[in-house]
């Protein structure tokens, strides 16, 4: 398919000639204008666009039948229309360049080819001034035509408000277009006609359509936006005839090929710096944390990757499909971008495909794409059909489909996606709208999440409820970014962490959002947000706990006592554990590295946040750790594109010492400890491709480069000590058999990552997050009245009453405010007991209690190894099988306990020690 302006120009009879093309449905033109190549080349089923006066008429289908062009005069012939000119009722005038390149100087009626593109966008232009509905309910759309309009600014094809964000990621782009350019079908889209009538909707297949668009997007692009290459001479084409490589903001080098869809490979960071590495003067090099434009690099796995747009362009617009005329094109009009220079020079031929590819792309005009009219699809029904049409595609959730509801009902709200571009996804920060919403109106009420119902009611209310997300609801998210983000002091969370925020804890933004519009202290928010993240099993739960209880610290204590929240380290026992880790080593106790994790005050929060890698609570206290490094190097970043998913982010993650340097197949005794800290946060950074090494075994001598003092202080990096790997490299790199060696890098290890530890708890003022006397605690009340009378009652000197709480199969000393939440407390006098055989055993006479079941008896004292277990096994029943178990704490008379624990001390001569 080709267009053609069909110009009717100023001359005597003009009038005339135009009344005659418009009435007899036919296109006049005169011989005399020197126009024959363009009218030979006119085929039936090209497009003639009408112009007159300068203005563009309408629009004409050659007809299939061109045997009825003939001669109306001596000078004039006529091409004949299929049906008659489409004309609209305002004419629009003919885009300045084409008009004057076109007929500047002729008084006669001609015909110019135009170029592909414009004259797509010239055409649906047209049909949407005549707002042309089609009846069918399926009916072809050309990829061009679809691609083009769904480009324009003055779009045919649009997005409707209840569409979601571009979710497809690179490999899909690519793995579409090679099935296009082979002529597969791409499946069926859905459209339907606007309200008002003048353009269509994308309502299902906006992926495709995005991704299809890619290759017809304006060369050159921004500077800054996803390009799709197409490689003349790939090394490697996997299971594709024709290689498609996509370029990012974020991966301007471009991925490795791959055949899975659903992700995509990205390549070594030592091969992202050697692509940067072959080009020069780019805007921003030096510029720290900066990587080139999209524009300024190539695709650097492909043998001879060309703009795949650029290339179209050629092979629809040129005469000559030559490729060394398609070379010459390049160096005359896109000289001095970097990727020509990989053009061939001097005598060179064709690439083998070639001829393939461009025969592919000449058949890309006749490439059509089946849509399903969708107009009879109710807006009741909508989120049923997202769930039933998109089995196939990405799939979306039901937090999608609920979004896709809201904005049916409620257009206005497609505003939401301008607000929840910098932090989530627009579907969850509507979520999160109506559940504040809907919490207010009924005087706070926890609404832990929305259904079809909710959905309703706040449609009966549209104009109200959308003004509130357009005002107070967008007020209290920017309030609350500045609280968490824009502080003065050290406690500044990074735009990632915000994201992190948004993504993860909807329901503990939902807390802080009341918090704010109620007017409360938010002086916890930034301890709050990194414990609930870091710590949190159940964050939905966690946020529902601080809801509902009176204070921060009794809603994080229930969150902890129902498992709800891992109980976090104070700073005296990480710095307890270290030292006692530091004691094994140096006394050769080494064992599995699984041990670190052990400990009962620290370990199970440590497992929370030991690994720096894989984008785990560890790699965001990581960041958090090195948040001066990162507002250094990546300050301008802002945490979040949607259609990218997680490859937006500008760092890396590296180990500190190379994970070369501890062999991965050999085994001493130093190997497992050694493994462990090597994936630690203690051993990794976020660095920017220009530092990191990459899979290079190199040694960290100037970690983590150039020498720059301010980088390691921002990384929490001890220099001196690091620069010891690369001074003694051969032991080092053998430090799994070194013991010396190996205990250095523990240690060192160990102290950066207990100094990221106790700057978290300084920065963010921990310790107010346990202070228990804050609220009132029926448990804790109870036994600390129990303590006092249990002294007395005990009546030995020396004796002790304690508290104690569960791990595994043993009890330990509560020493910390933070363990009052423990699942389960015990609290007794530590002593002897005589068995019938003779022997004194140690037990502890005393209560337990997980803040509602209270149950009495005699246990098993922690350090003795005779009984297995740790369960009751002497009570007050007479059998010895059973203990006393009292239902509601909150009626349990301490009297009444004492006067059965008096019981059991008396009949099993019960001694204190």
């Amino acid at each position: 398919m080709k267009y053609f302006l069909s110009i009717v120009g100023r001359f005597d009879g003009a009038e005339d000639v135009f009344k005659r093309c418009t009435s007899g449905s036919c296109y006049l033109y005169h011989n005399e204008t020197k126009q024959k190549g363009p009218v030979d080349r006119i085929s039936p089923g090209d497009v003639l666009i009408l112009v007159h006066e300068k203005m563009i008429h309408g629009y004409g289908i050659v007809s299939a039948d061109r045997s009825k062009e003939e001669k109306i005069a001596e000078d004039w012939c006529r091409i004949p229309i299929g049906d008659q000119w489409k004309i609209v009722p305002t004419p629009f005038p003919v885009p300045y360049g084409i008009f004057w390149d076109t007929i500047r100087g002729t008084k006669h009626s001609i015909v110019k080819e135009m170029s592909f593109d414009w004259g797509i966008e010239i055409l649906l232009r047209l049909k949407k001034l005549r707002k042309e509905k089609e009846i069918a309910s399926a009916f072809a759309v050309h990829l061009s035509e679809l691609a083009i309009g769904f480009n324009s600014p003055d779009s045919y094809y649009s997005i409707p408000p209840v569409q979601r964000g571009l979710v497809w990621n690179p490999t899909r782009c690519e793995v579409l277009w090679d099935s296009i350019m082979r002529g597969i079908p791409i499946g069926a889209i859905c459209l339907r006609p606007s309200a008002e009538g003048d353009f269509w909707e994308i309502f299902d297949g906006q992926q495709r359509t995005n991704a299809a668009a890619m290759g017809y997007a304006a060369w050159p692009v921004n500077r800054n936006e996803p390009i799709l290459w197409i490689d003349l001479a790939p090394e490697e084409t996997q299971d594709r005839k024709f290689v498609f490589r996509v370029t990012t903001p974020a991966h301007p080098w471009g991925y490795h090929l791959s055949n899975d869809e659903k992700k995509d490979n990205r390549i070594e960071t030592w091969k992202q710096r050697e692509a940067v590495g072959k080009i020069s003067g780019w805007e921003n090099e030096g510029k720290r944390g900066a990587r080139p434009f999209t524009t300024e690099l190539w695709p650097h796995e492909a043998g001879l990757p060309v703009p795949f747009s650029l290339l179209r362009k050629f092979v629809e617009n040129s005469d000559s499909h030559d490729f060394r005329d398609f070379v010459s094109h390049c160096r005359e009009k896109h000289s001095g971008k970097n990727w020509t220079r990989l053009l061939p020079e001097g005598d060179f031929s064709a690439p083998v495909e070639w001829d393939t590819i461009v025969a592919a792309i000449k058949k890309l005009s006749e490439y059509t794409v089946v849509a399903i009219n969708g107009s009879a699809v109710d807006d009741a029904d909508l989120g049923l059909y997202f769930k039933r049409m998109n089995k196939q595609g990405m799939e979306p959730d039901d937090e999608e489909i609920r979004y896709s509801m809201l904005k049916a009902k409620i257009p206005g709200l497609k505003r939401l996606d301008a607000i929840a571009k910098p932090r989530t996804k627009p579907s969850r920060l509507a979520d999160l709208a109506v559940r504040f919403w809907l919490s207010r109106k009924t005087n706070w009420k926890w609404i832990p999440t929305i259904g079809l119902e909710d959905i309703a009611t706040v449609a009966n209310d549209k104009d109200c409820f959308a003004d509130f997300v357009d005002n107070e609801f967008s007020s209290l998210l920017d309030n609350l970014d500045a609280e968490l983000t824009n502080r003065h002091d050290s406690t500044s969370l990074l735009r990632w962490h915000l994201c992190e925020l948004y993504d993860k804890g909807n329901s503990l933004v939902l807390y802080f959002l009341r918090t704010l519009a109620q007017r409360n202290s938010s002086e916890l928010f930034v301890s709050l947000a990194t414990t609930v993240l870091w710590f949190g099993v159940n964050i939905h739960n966690c946020a529902k706990s601080l809801w509902n209880a009176s204070c921060v610290q009794e809603g994080l204590f229930h969150a902890i006592r129902e498992g709800w929240l891992v109980r976090w380290f104070a700073k005296n026992e990480i710095r307890e554990w270290a030292r006692n880790l530091k004691n094994s080593l140096e006394e050769d106790e080494w064992g599995n590295g699984d041990k670190v994790f052990d400990d009962p005050f620290v370990g199970q929060a440590l497992n929370c946040i030991w690994d720096g890698f894989h984008g785990g609570a560890g790699c965001s206290f990581l960041l958090f750790s090195c948040r001066a490094f990162m507002n250094e190097y990546f300050h301008d970043y802002n945490g979040r594109a949607a259609e990218w998913l997680d490859q937006n982010r500008p760092w890396d993650y590296d180990h500190i010492l190379p994970q070369d340097w501890v062999g991965q197949n050999r085994v001493s005794g130093y190997t497992h400890l050694v493994r462990k800290f090597l994936w630690s946060i203690g051993n990794s950074a976020p660095l920017p491709f220009s530092l990191n090494r990459g899979k290079q075994a190199k040694a960290p001598d100037d970690y983590p480069g150039d020498g720059d003092e301010s980088s390691a202080k921002g990384l929490l990096v001890d220099r001196s000590r690091v620069n010891q790997y690369g001074q003694d490299r051969q032991r080092y790199s053998r430090l799994d058999k070194d013991k010396p060696a190996a205990s250095h890098f523990v240690s060192t290890t160990l102290d950066r990552m207990t100094s990221m530890i106790e700057d978290w708890h300084d920065s963010c003022r921990i310790d107010r997050l346990m202070d228990v006397k804050i609220f009132s605690d029926d448990r804790r009340t109870l036994f600390e009245r129990l303590m006092k009378k249990l002294d007395s009652f005990v009546n030995i000197s020396g004796a002790v009453v304690s508290v104690w709480f569960a791990h595994g199969e043993r009890q330990y000393l509560l020493c910390n405010p933070v363990d009052w939440a423990r699942p389960w407390l015990s609290c007794g006098v530590c002593g002897t007991i005589t068995r019938p055989d003779g022997k004194r055993i140690r037990c502890i006479l005393g209560i337990a209690s997980n803040g509602e079941l209270v149950e009495l008896g005699l246990r098993r004292h922690p350090e003795e190894s005779s009984i297995p277990g740790d369960e009751w096994w002497y009570s007050s029943d007479e059998t010895g099988s059973s203990y006393t178990c009292i239902n509601e704490i909150k009626s349990v008379s301490e009297d009444d306990i004492l006067d059965q624990l008096k019981d059991l001390k008396q009949r099993f001569s019960f001694n204190p020690q």
